[in-house]
């Protein structure tokens, strides 16, 4: 996949709005602490539990960029476009 694709994704993922009435989530603050102390923080649970919805509530707060591989148009992402994806988003920070 090209650069130029992976970056049409992620702008256009990123581009929804974040809904107003979304349900504050009790990690919001453990999660947010985490994220001072590592470079990566991964949220795992059981479908349909927030987790989304916590990403989202991130994103507001800190203005950050994410990636959701359920995208059909990244069905042929490999392991190689890791460090593509990875310079895209040092260029939009």
């Amino acid at each position: 996949m090209k650069s130029t694709d992976f970056k049409t994704v992620i702008l256009e993922q990123n581009s929804l709005p974040i809904e107003p009435r979304l349900i504050a989530r009790e990690a919001f603050k453990e999660v947010e602490a985490w994220q001072k102390e590592a470079a990566v923080t991964v949220i795992t649970g059981l479908r349909r539990c927030g987790k989304s919805t916590l990403l989202r509530q991130l994103r507001e707060q800190h203005h950050g960029y994410y990636l959701n591989f359920d995208d059909e148009r990244l069905v042929s992402f490999r392991v190689e476009d890791f460090q593509k994806t990875d310079g895209i988003f040092h260029e939009l920070l």
